[in-house]
């Protein structure tokens, strides 16, 4: 029997050097397959797979110096047909020895849909006793297999009402309502224009409705302007008409905000108005709080009582950064310095602690967001997630995560919270000290990822009230009454406010879902925003992204190959001797990258900063991805085999613009299937572009279909 020879491969992705001399090593086998890597804290990941290529195991061999050891194995088993069923994290790395730290089982139906979702935080899934979020879907008599509702983890059950029978919303299978376990209640009814163009979300139980539809005539949708940008962010009564929020805005030609007018603050006296300017690269570089002249092209004398002013480096560092807290001269100026991949290196004025990284970027000492003049220090796992937080040897925080890098809790004062989650990566319920009642629920709408409808808690219940950034700026009851308003400096640091908007030391209602919809840590004032942290002072995030390479940097190691016509197609292989065509060029790419800043990889050089600088038109709910405001996104981290890194896994990722679905094949992959995507999305929804195209790993294919085709 004859040996097949094989040439070195020149397209294989050994390294990565980072400019401060770090190295992230890769070995590969002769698929492609990462079987090894090894990071800069010396940590050491071992990958073993299956004869169909998928990923079984993410062993950690070895651990870096200062790594937390409680979860050293990340396993995963497949149901018959392929599909993912559990995701469980070990003790130890070696199969077969250790215990179970948490686990997550999925079942799914016979169109490949999940139903039920077991999540448990302490061992293995007991299907009889532990925590499972479940799924109602249409069985495909009437022609749909639509979902149609959630199960919480306490048997509350989420209906998705589709409107009347033969009505429009039936047709094109849009739900048309959420509706409560009492099958009564509306919690919230959508009015769209278009196919999918949200206009008005009315919540009849409080009587309270956002809307854009705020004018009269032939186009009553004066909350948008020309280009669907929102210019009237109006919360009002269906009781009385009165406004209960309104937010307006005015863009420049690029899209970037340049004014923000609460027009009730100022009814009532109080001038929350704010003044924005950009620097040649659209980054902020200003902001004055008061109130707007006529023309909102300035703050009227004598009304300022806030500004923060930004000085960028050609990376986007804050060179410098000065605050006046009343209006009046500075009362922070400070300058810093950062090294070549954009780590905090100086910082003059102010008194603040001076960060300190470990090996792998991630922020181990850290300014205290809310007195910056004193540390926390953080420790961090394998996969770079923050485990635990600590002041003088006390633990702040500590943290646990499933497989699926959920936070699965967190112990703080003594008090253990479990959260559980849908498939969407939303908390929907959490439960204190190991019980199986809930503390609170919580309720996502369908306009954005981050749309919070309301919380629960016990018998308390309270409606969110959001600007077009997705920033909370009010609660209301029941009755429809204002309970608690926020507002926010540029990156996020929350102010609470009463109704009346005098400021209110803390939440009276220990309100968590603040700027951009993230979670609110109280316990170390930072944003939690699934994938990562926000240290909303500092305007940074606390671990490096890792998802901040381009297509073009990781085309040749996920096996694909640019033709002439500036292509990508996947490498042909033994299995898949024709390549198939990857339908995105490097000029659709540059415009998804510049414009949407999408597709896991922005080409973004700074691996640190926020939103490109730009906190007023873009958010990040994944941690590693900014959208556009008016941006719909639905990310799920998977994990699975992917030849860079472990953070680059199957991804499950949606993105719509205002724009209409192209039905394409129902192919195993495809995510309007609702199915696990192997490897990067390439495209998002655009409108005129590519519909549904995505990147597939080779000898898994991919989905995609062109318009027209």
């Amino acid at each position: 029997m004859g040996l097949l020879g094989c040439r070195s491969r020149q397209d294989v992705v050994s390294s990565v050097v980072y400019p401060d001399g770090g190295v992230v090593s890769y070995d590969v086998n002769l698929q492609s397959q990462v079987k090894q890597l090894t990071d800069q804290n010396g940590t050491v990941h071992a990958f073993d797979h299956d004869l169909l290529g998928r990923e079984v195991n993410d062993r950690v061999v070895t651990l870096g110096t200062g790594i937390d050891s409680t979860v050293q194995r990340i396993g995963l088993t497949y149901e018959v047909r392929g599909m993912l069923q559990n995701i469980t994290s070990y003790s130890s790395p070696v199969v077969g020895a250790g215990t179970v730290i948490n686990d997550v089982q999925r079942v799914y139906n016979s169109f490949e849909q999940p139903t039920a979702e077991y999540q448990e935080h302490n061992g293995a899934v007991n299907t009889a006793t532990s925590v499972m979020v479940g799924y109602q879907y249409a069985d495909g008599s009437a022609n749909t297999i639509r979902q149609t509702g959630m199960v919480y983890p306490n048997g509350r059950v989420l209906t998705m009402d589709y409107g009347p029978v033969g009505g429009m919303d039936d047709a094109l299978s849009r739900v048309a309502s959420l509706i409560d376990a009492d099958g009564v209640t509306h919690l919230v009814d959508y009015t769209r224009i278009g196919h999918d163009t949200f206009v008005q979300a009315a919540s009849p139980q409080p009587q309270i409705a956002w809307s854009l539809i705020n004018g009269a005539g032939i186009d009553p949708y004066t909350g948008l302007d020309q280009f669907n940008r929102v210019v009237d962010n109006r919360w009002f009564s269906t009781a009385t008409s009165a406004d209960l929020d309104r937010i307006q805005h005015g863009y420049d030609r690029a899209g970037n905000r340049l004014w923000r007018k609460n027009t009730v603050a100022e009814a009532a006296g109080v001038y929350l108005d704010e003044l924005y300017a950009y620097d040649g690269l659209y980054r902020l570089s200003r902001l004055d709080r008061g109130q707007l002249n006529g023309t909102n092209t300035g703050i009227v004398a004598g009304t300022e009582d806030f500004t923060q002013a930004w000085g960028l480096d050609a990376t986007g560092n804050w060179a410098t950064f000065d605050q006046a807290d009343t209006g009046g001269p500075w009362t922070l100026t400070q300058t810093r310095t950062s090294n070549t991949v954009n780590e905090i290196t100086g910082i003059t004025g102010g008194g603040w602690i001076l960060p300190a990284y470990d090996a792998a970027g991630n922020m181990v000492t850290m300014p205290q967001p809310a007195t910056p003049a004193t540390s926390f220090d953080g420790i961090y796992d394998a996969w770079n997630r923050i485990v635990s937080i600590w002041v003088g040897g006390l633990a702040v925080g500590i943290y646990r995560f499933d497989g699926l890098n959920r936070r699965a809790s967190k112990l703080v004062s003594g008090v253990l919270r479990d959260i559980y989650y849908s498939t969407a990566w939303q908390a929907i319920e959490e439960r204190l000290g190991g019980s199986t009642t809930p503390d609170r629920q919580f309720v996502w709408g369908l306009r954005y990822i981050d749309d919070l409808v309301l919380r629960d808690r016990g018998a308390e219940r309270l409606f969110g009230i959001r600007d077009p950034n997705w920033n909370l700026t009010a609660i209301a009851d029941v009755t429809g009454a204002i309970q608690e308003r926020y507002r926010y400096t540029a990156y996020g640091l929350p102010t609470v406010l009463t109704p009346t908007f005098a400021v209110r030391g803390a939440s009276s209602f220990s309100w968590e879902t603040l700027f951009g919809g993230y979670r609110w840590d109280a316990e170390t004032s930072t944003c939690h925003a699934r994938n990562r942290w926000l240290n909303n002072p500092f305007g940074c995030w606390l671990s490096r992204d890792p998802a901040s390479l381009t297509l073009r940097d990781l085309a040749p190691a996920i096996g694909l190959s640019r033709d002439p016509l500036g292509y990508y197609r996947e490498s042909a292989t033994l299995e898949q001797p024709n390549a198939v065509m990857v339908r995105v060029n490097e000029a659709t790419w540059s415009f998804l990258s510049e414009k949407v800043e999408s597709a896991l990889a922005s080409g973004d050089t700074n691996i640190y900063r926020y939103v490109r600088n730009n906190p007023l038109v873009f958010v990040d709910p994944s941690g590693e991805i900014c959208v556009y405001h008016g941006a719909y996104l639905r990310i799920e981290r998977v994990p699975g085999s992917w030849p860079i890194s472990p953070p680059w896994r199957k991804w499950r990722c949606v993105y719509e613009l205002h724009a209409v679905w192209d039905d394409c094949d129902m192919c195993e992959y495809c995510p309007r299937n609702n199915q696990i995507i192997y490897g990067p999305p390439a495209m998002v929804l655009i409108p005129g572009l590519l519909m549904c195209n995505l990147v597939g790993v080779p000898r898994y294919g991919l989905c995609a279909q062109i318009p027209g085709k």
